[in-house]
């Protein structure tokens, strides 16, 4: 039973965590909640990973699923209907992330500028976490520019429920609407300053009211600790046929490979490749505490390539 539970690795204001828990809300799945620190240090969730420290990830025995689409792209294999991909179609609602990912920035810009605190420590880890400058005052000197920014995406969100649609894409929540609502949330973890911006635009609150009420699914809480647990007494289960889309360079199922995540606090990973393809990959790293786990991330997350002969597995 422990090798079958859904759970999610998380923490509450993180907008791509709650991108997944309204997708698990409208799939009405049991599922467990794992809560993650938001700051370094996590030694439980870099000791079942590997290394990697990003939120949210699915675990599902011994298989972790990373980033917030294939999270997404996942559940919906395993538990098809109702559709996340009824108005966008899986190509354009994978495929669309950009949008949402550039608006995210904004909105942290807009929050740490001058409508949320920071500590010392929480602007260190962002530096480190993002390879730049975590610089607030820049943030706050840019406050009026982001905000009109962000305001032109608003009146794009706005334009297109318009019509009267309940849902981005039409009379059902789609994937696109997921990544919105998470933003949207996020707007709401400062002081009020950011959130402001939204008054202007009642359609869209109306529409996140919407989204809301679809709910979380039915969840429970889980300590780091029996995650832990249940990955050490699982053996990964999950295969999928590798791709024919693949180019001659490329690495093949049972090379070891490395992958250099696109961040500089998240040492190289080594495993042996269990899938690929255009869109993701299957990494199986043996841990000396857990033993065999399965990492499935897609091919943006980092560069992904045969390992040295000397490399060591981690």
């Amino acid at each position: 039973m422990n090798e079958t539970k859904i759970i999610l690795h998380h923490y509450a204001i993180s907008p791509y965590s709650a991108k997944v828990r309204v997708i698990l809300g409208l799939k009405q799945i049991r599922w467990y909640a794992c809560n993650q620190p938001g700051l370094m240090p996590k030694d439980d969730l870099i000791t079942l990973t590997g290394g990697y420290r990003r939120i949210p990830i699915l675990q599902i025995g011994a298989d972790l699923f990373f980033d917030s689409n294939l999270i997404i792209h996942e559940v919906e294999r395993r538990f098809p209907t109702p559709t996340v991909f009824g108005g966008s179609g899986p190509g354009v609602g994978l495929g669309f992330a950009p949008w949402p990912d550039a608006i995210l920035m904004l909105i942290a810009h807009l929050l740490y500028g001058g409508d949320r605190d920071s500590t010392p420590e929480y602007r260190a880890d962002r530096s480190a976490l993002l390879s730049m400058d975590f610089d607030v005052d820049a943030m706050a000197r840019a406050w009026p520019a982001n905000a009109e920014k962000l305001r032109l995406h608003l009146v794009l969100l706005a334009a297109q429920l318009a019509d009267g649609r309940p849902f981005l894409t039409g009379n059902a929540p789609d994937i696109i609407d997921a990544a919105f609502y998470g933003l949207i949330e996020y707007m709401y973890c400062g002081k009020g300053k950011t959130a402001a911006l939204m008054n202007a635009f009642p359609i869209i609150k109306t529409w996140a009211t919407r989204m809301r009420l679809i709910g979380q699914g039915e969840r429970r809480e889980i300590s780091a600790a029996k995650t832990l647990a249940i990955a050490k007494a699982a053996t990964p289960r999950y295969a999928v046929e590798t791709s024919s889309h693949l180019l001659p360079h490329e690495p093949a199922p049972g090379d070891r490979v490395s992958v250099k995540y696109y961040d500089n606090n998240t040492p190289v990973l080594y495993g042996t490749l269990m899938h690929i393809s255009p869109y993701r990959v299957a990494i199986l790293r043996d841990d000396a505490t857990l033993g065999p786990i399965m990492l499935h991330m897609p091919r943006t997350l980092g560069q992904i390539a045969r390992a040295d002969v000397g490399a060591v597995m981690s």
